[in-house]
């Protein structure tokens, strides 16, 4: 079973830069969010739904 695909982009430095910008804003806002689920859960013992 495959579950993944793997593409090689080639694209110019200028770009390589602005993707490797909009993954790392992504990673954080990932782990912030993920970070607010579980201080959530450690205080009220609950779990956001997210949807």
């Amino acid at each position: 079973m495959l579950l993944t695909y793997k593409y090689r982009l080639i694209t110019p430095r200028r770009t390589r830069r602005r993707l490797e910008a909009l993954l790392e804003d992504q990673r954080l806002l990932y782990n912030a969010a993920l970070e607010e689920r579980i201080d959530c859960y450690r205080k009220t013992r609950k779990f956001i739904m997210t949807g």
